[in-house]
């Protein structure tokens, strides 16, 4: 009869069986095995509470009866009852110790309470008892990755992608684990393979971005993450890198929005707490970043990645060791941190800890694992760290080697293309045929010029001035300018559409730009915008604010473009990479200020950077005048000023007027001789 209940249950015919295991369990009610088979059928059947009965009815006539324990087991691991499960397991496996599958189901518990010690045990165990046991190999290697464990981790996974090779998981897993081990090629074809196997498969698609965040090419990164997330809406790591990628790219707010996502499916998750924090400190809201760091710390005090957000945010704030304090505890891990060491080398030198900073650095770069942005990062933090200690060579050679990792899609003939589309429709006259604003305000100063060429030192001097507010590099102008083919209904690209714009949509898009810097301040008389890049944007601008006033900043070029060289922008600035893309575009650029002087109407006051260094307060002077704006001495004591400054120049503006930067190019004349010759023969 117990035979004949077997089969039924087999063949899934559960009432059948239901019905002659109760007939005999009439006569046989002291039989553990007809309890435990009524038990598989109830659990079967879902009756959850009638099965977990018969479990306790079966072990109660039979103690050691090791298959019913490992049942009642399973029962509680389904309901995720996971320290009863946890008994359940450890009674029948001291029954009966040779049960690989109670074995592995014991470290999945383990893994699930965060016993990852115990969950290794058990693993071995099972594997022990079944070497081919996949799962239990996958498990294992799982568990010695999250101890750091990668060489033996990838042992276990090769085993398992050796017995079953189509399981998109085992290559998702492999490619995540030859990814920490630095090995990026070999990791993207297990990621490719894993959605060959399955398309659908969101982790796939995630991995196959944290390549390419990896090896610095974080659009397409973002492509990916964005595959990831149309399969899995909800999947907390593909929301967390794609604004990881999105924020490299410079667009935080929309980093913001993915991050957001994030917290809203899991509110007290770590990582995206953390991104949200570095987010907000590169949008300049320090208070908000140390709040979402605040939040780590309550339930992990000693989290490193918050700490070291916390510290860089102490260090642009100008406290040195405030910041230092906070990293201090963990520079003598193991493994060397990214964000710890980035941060250490930023204040290594007001510290007096030069000599650590250099060393841990170096042995970060000696780490098979770091990956290509972080390396780049790395060799840039030495390359600024050489270049104070006046070692040029070891300093160009960073730098070079920073730069060189970087990949980034630039094209000099698509870049002159866009600025002879600017040129030709701003040509002599435009402003007879093109619509202008009605909009009078002169509550805008736009501050432009190639990056790196004295706009922060300018507007720090400006925004001293009791009636102006800095409001720093804003994108306004370069995103209303992309929306005026939708506002104009018409499939002409900017600024080709402005041959069919009007009165009405040039006011409108003055209001909106003006509602937007109100919204950052409505009290003073006048906000500085000084994104470099409106340099190419002046014949809108004009159209837009016929009353505003343009300061153009100027500065030797080989000092210009060096500086930008010795920058890393993250990608947001494609072409300053290669010495020869950057003479190139100092030229176009040259080539633009030169067209803007012979057809605008609306002032520019050029500001040439050595002569501000070398006679401030003539050139404040200047100014102030130019600007319409009354003489206050603390234009003069602009490194008083506490406002904060998030361009790479926030050092230079938080110290008085210095020269050290003048000229010099001359200490790295032998190595640059691609952007001399380019820039000479022009």
């Amino acid at each position: 009869m117990l035979q004949q209940v077997s089969i039924l249950i087999e063949s899934n015919r559960l009432q059948e069986a239901k019905s002659l295991c109760e007939r005999l369990s009439k006569n046989n009610k002291k039989n553990p095995e007809v309890w435990l088979l009524m038990a598989d059928i109830n659990n079967r059947l879902g009756a959850l509470k009638d099965a977990k009965l018969n479990y306790k009815k079966a072990i109660k006539l039979k103690p050691n009866h090791s298959l019913a324990h490992a049942r009642l087991g399973m029962l509680f691991h389904s309901q995720e009852i996971y320290s009863k499960a946890e008994q359940s397991y450890q009674f029948s496996l001291k029954l009966d110790n040779q049960q690989p599958a109670i074995h592995y189901n014991l470290g999945v518990v383990y893994q699930e309470l965060g016993k990852l010690d115990k969950a290794e045990t058990e693993y071995r165990q099972a594997i022990q008892g079944r070497p081919n046991y996949v799962k239990a190999l996958a498990n294992l290697a799982y568990v010695l990755r999250q101890h750091g464990n990668l060489d033996e981790s990838l042992e276990h996974y090769q085993q398992a992608i050796r017995l079953e090779p189509e399981i998109a998981e085992l290559h998702y897993n492999i490619g995540l684990t030859l990814l920490q081990l630095g090995d990026a090629e070999k990791a993207e074809k297990h990621q490719q393979e894993s959605i060959r196997i399955d398309p659908e498969y969101s982790d796939g698609w995630f991995g196959l971005a944290a390549v390419h965040y990896f090896n610095g090419n974080s659009s397409q990164a973002c492509l990916d993450y964005q595959k990831s997330l149309k399969i899995n809406p909800q999947n907390i790591d593909a929301l967390c890198g794609y604004a990881a990628a999105l924020s490299e790219l410079g667009k935080h707010e929309e980093a913001l929005q993915k991050i957001d996502a994030a917290l809203k499916a899991e509110p007290d998750n770590f990582e995206a707490l953390i991104q949200q924090a570095v987010i907000f400190g590169a949008l300049g809201e320090t208070d908000a970043a140390l709040d979402c760091c605040d939040k780590v710390f309550k339930v992990s005090p000693d989290n490193e990645q918050a700490a070291s957000v916390v510290a860089n945010m102490h260090e642009i704030r100008g406290d040195a060791q405030r910041a230092f304090d906070y990293i201090e505890p963990f520079l003598n891990n193991d493994k060397p941190s990214i964000s710890v060491g980035l941060c250490y080398s930023t204040i290594a030198e007001k510290i007096g800890r030069v000599d650590d900073a250099t060393h841990y650095l170096h042995n970060m770069l000696l780490q098979k694992n770091t990956n290509t942005n972080d390396a780049c990062k790395i060799h840039f933090a030495l390359g600024r760290i050489y270049d104070k200690a006046g070692d040029y060579a070891k300093a160009f050679t960073h730098y070079k080697m920073g730069n060189d990792l970087v990949q980034p899609h630039f094209s000099i003939s698509h870049f002159r293309e866009s600025l002879n589309r600017e040129m030709q429709v701003f040509s002599n006259g435009f402003t007879k045929d093109m619509p202008t604003s009605t909009e009078q305000s002169g509550r805008p100063i736009f501050i432009v010029g190639m990056p790196r060429s004295g706009t922060s030192l300018v507007e720090q001097i400006i925004a001293s001035h009791s009636t102006v507010f800095g409001a720093g590099e804003l994108m306004q102008i370069t995103r209303l300018s992309e929306t005026l083919p939708g506002r104009l209904n018409t499939n002409l690209k900017y600024p080709e559409c402005l041959s069919v714009t009007n009165e009405r949509t040039m006011t409108d898009l003055s209001h909106a730009y003006l509602d937007h810097i109100s919204e950052l301040n409505s009290g003073a008389k006048h906000v500085t915008d000084k994104l470099p890049g409106n340099y190419m944007n002046l014949g809108l601008i004009q159209q837009l604010f016929p009353n505003s006033k343009i300061i153009h900043c100027n500065r030797n070029p080989f000092d210009t473009c060096l500086s930008c060289y010795f920058q890393n922008f993250s990608r947001n600035i494609p072409w300053s990479y290669q010495l020869a893309d950057l003479g190139q575009v100092y030229n176009e650029y040259t080539r633009m200020m030169e067209h803007w002087k012979n057809v605008l109407d609306i002032p520019i006051m050029n500001v040439n950077y050595e002569s501000l260094t070398t006679n401030q307060e003539e050139t404040t002077r200047d100014i102030l005048q130019f600007l319409n704006l009354e003489w206050e001495d603390q234009c003069l004591e602009f490194h008083k000023n506490k406002r904060l400054v998030w361009t790479a120049s926030y050092n230079q503006v938080r110290n008085a007027m210095y020269k050290k930067s003048v000229e010099r190019w001359k200490n790295y004349e032998v190595y640059i001789e691609p952007l001399i010759t380019t820039i000479s023969n022009n």
